[in-house]
């Protein structure tokens, strides 16, 4: 998978940023696969990412951004037939909702008048 990145990124108009992303993501997935086969299993992708989980390693936010980075490859590759079935059963990664504690129009009216 981590080879098929520069033919991904030949076949498009992606930024450099964009494309270190794509090959992060597939070199850390071809690192724990173990291989870099691109036509690896829904389940070996929903492993992996539960490994990502389960480490404490990562934030919710940066492992869908992984598995994003991934199934589009992965989508990809299928659309150039190299795989025999395009991703269907990937899990998908909730990221918390973002609690911001802020101060209220009569708090900030204070700190105007102070």
């Amino acid at each position: 998978m981590l080879n098929y990145v520069s033919t991904y990124a030949l076949r498009r108009d992606v930024s450099s940023a964009y494309v270190a992303d794509l090959t992060n993501a597939a070199r850390q997935f071809s690192a724990w696969l173990g291989g870099a086969a691109v036509t690896v299993q829904d389940d070996d992708v929903n492993a992996w990412l539960a490994h990502l989980k389960d480490s404490g390693l990562y934030r919710p936010a940066t492992i869908k951004g992984k598995r994003t980075s991934l199934v589009t490859l992965l989508r990809a590759a299928y659309d150039d037939g190299l795989r025999p079935n395009q991703p269907r059963r990937i899990r998908t990664i909730k990221i918390p909702d973002i609690v911001i504690d802020g101060w209220d129009r009569q708090q900030v009216g204070r700190l105007l008048a102070a």
